[in-house]
């Protein structure tokens, strides 16, 4: 793409005026020759925090700005969902930050996905917790459905032991104590998460530890999901609803009975599942290192571990012994309940257990606004729908793509 195309589309989507095109572009030639790469321009825009990354690639797509998902001005991506993407944008008009996670199209293609996506939905309008991810709105524009949520800033935990490898026992203490909050939170709904892992754990900057990502969870109505999502009509179908351990999530983090058997997780399953978390933030490794995943599977659902203290002897013999009774192999051996977890890993921390955390104030005009317009129609956004098609088709393409590389 040549400079004068990436100026054009800068200028009629408003992102700048053209006589600040003109002297950005004047002085990026001053500092680099004359060159014609309209993609070497665009760098030194988002060097300049003028485009976002993702808002480069969109531009480099040919998308002429703005990036409006129905009221939502879309900034950047922050996370890679198990059926949609996840972008920070603001509400214009209550100049209102969120986080918007967007489902492909492409979803209404698949009777299966299409269900967890109306069960994930479902889910999370229902719960409110101040270690769970809170969802403002549901929508959809044309054929895109989105959930918008409360604004993501920091890292998963994933992310945090990617850089780190292992965390300190305090901080691993304090992650665990606050996961087990919000699944005492969830089971008292009668929400299963099915997915506890660290790329669903959220390390936010206020302090918080947040569960994110529903699209595994089930809730008292799963059992009624199999009718409404069997294809042919019947409601005979229950792999209709069945999700398999790869797409539920990581091997490194299914229970036993899971790996068994995926309708048998409940609530100890999740407990199980932050075991495996709280193991993995303490001895830098998964409770069992293995590249196969059958075997992977086979080992939760049948070998005992090595203890979070075999493993590192400086890791205190309290602290392994509240993991090994969350990695219990039968449900009934483990803690029972989500709130007995907090009182173990708080005694873990002794002193040092922290005081609340403030929640970040929301727009109250906002949330009125959203909890009466929990679907909006199509009708209601046409302008945006009509004057950027190609911006939809983008957002399909890279959701797709990273189907494919997955």
């Amino acid at each position: 793409m040549d400079v004068a195309r990436v100026q054009k589309l800068l200028v009629d989507g408003g992102v700048l005026s053209a006589e600040d095109v003109d002297e950005r572009i004047a002085a990026w030639e001053a500092g680099t020759g004359p060159s014609d790469d309209g993609s070497e321009f665009v760098e030194q825009l988002v060097a300049s925090d003028i485009l976002t990354d993702f808002q480069k690639a969109a531009l480099l797509a040919g998308v002429s700005p703005p990036y409006m998902v129905g009221p939502y001005l879309l900034h950047d991506r922050i996370a890679i969902g198990l059926l949609g993407n996840i972008y920070r944008a603001v509400h214009e008009e209550f100049d209102q930050p969120v986080s918007l996670k967007i489902f492909p199209a492409s979803l209404q293609q698949d009777p299966q996905r299409e269900l967890r996506l109306a069960r994930e939905t479902r889910i999370a309008v229902q719960v409110q917790h101040r270690n769970v991810l809170r969802t403002y709105q549901v929508g959809k524009i044309g054929d895109f459905v989105f959930v918008a949520f409360e604004d993501l800033k920091g890292e998963t935990l994933q992310e945090r032991l990617d850089k780190e490898g292992r965390l300190p026992l305090l901080e691993s203490c304090r992650i665990a104590r606050h996961v087990a909050e919000g699944l005492a939170y969830l089971h008292e709904q009668d929400i299963v998460h099915r997915d506890v892992q660290p790329k669903n754990i959220w390390l936010n900057n206020d302090g918080r530890v947040l569960l994110t990502e529903f699209s595994a969870a089930c809730d008292a109505l799963t059992h009624l999901d199999a009718a409404d999502g069997d294809a042919n009509g019947d409601g005979d179908n229950e792999e209709s609803y069945v999700v398999d351990a790869e797409t539920l999530g990581n091997y490194d983090y299914l229970s036993a009975e899971h790996c068994l058997d995926e309708e048998l997780a409940d609530a100890c399953s999740d407990l199980y599942s932050l075991g495996c978390v709280f193991y993995r933030c303490l001895t830098g490794q998964p409770v069992f290192p293995d590249a196969d995943p059958v075997r992977k599977m086979l080992r939760h659902a049948l070998q005992e571990p090595n203890t979070a203290t075999e493993i590192d002897s400086e890791i205190p013999h309290t602290a392994s012994e509240v993991i090994s009774m969350l990695l219990a192999k039968e449900p009934g051996d483990r803690y029972q309940k989500a709130e007995d977890v907090v009182l173990a890993v708080e005694s873990l921390m002794s002193a040092d257990v922290e005081q609340a955390v403030a929640v970040a104030d929301v727009s109250p005009e906002f949330l009125e606004w959203a909890a009466t317009s929990s679907e909006l129609t199509e009708e209601e956004n046409i302008p945006t729908v009509v004057s950027q098609p190609e911006f939809f088709d983008f957002l399909e393409f890279i959701t797709e793509e990273e189907e494919d590389i997955s």
